[in-house]
């Protein structure tokens, strides 16, 4: 199966995306829960959510989870609902939001810049891309103020 996103009905880690078509030296498979599903995984040690994931990748792709198994090579684990900082939420913006994000990505008095997924307003808020995306914006915001 060449998916580079997937989205199942399964209990564990219905949501899949892969790095296979970026051009990175390292390739990534992410498995992703969230809501009602994330809270009944978010007591689990790492070990025991790797190895939940690993067999939700199986079922989903209907193959041995032994098969899965032997084929990964290393193994990272991030709860959000444990990080202190996130405490398990990232970002949505209401009706009209959008106008909010981009006051908030306002730098105050060229001196102080935020960036962060919650800032994008161009349709990539709430993810890496949007986070990686707004923080490029800020840099050039910094390094315009720094010409001045």
């Amino acid at each position: 199966m060449d998916s580079k996103f997937i989205h199942s009905n399964d209990d564990a880690f219905p949501t899949w995306w892969t790095s296979l078509a970026q051009s990175r030296t390292t390739p990534a498979l992410t498995g992703w829960c969230g809501g009602p599903k994330a809270e009944r995984l978010a007591e689990l040690s790492d070990a025991h959510l790797a190895d939940r994931a690993i067999e939700s990748r199986a079922r989903i792709l209907a193959v041995n989870a032994n098969v899965i198994r032997r084929n990964v090579e290393a193994w990272y684990v991030h709860n959000w609902s444990a990080d202190a900082f996130a405490r398990g939420a990232y970002s949505y913006a209401g009706i009209g939001g959008l106008e909010a994000r981009r006051s908030l990505a306002e730098p105050v008095e060229n001196t102080l810049y935020f960036a962060g997924e919650a800032l994008g307003s161009d349709g990539h808020a709430s993810t890496v891309h949007g986070a990686i995306e707004s923080g490029q914006f800020a840099a050039k915001q910094v390094l315009e103020g720094i010409r001045r």
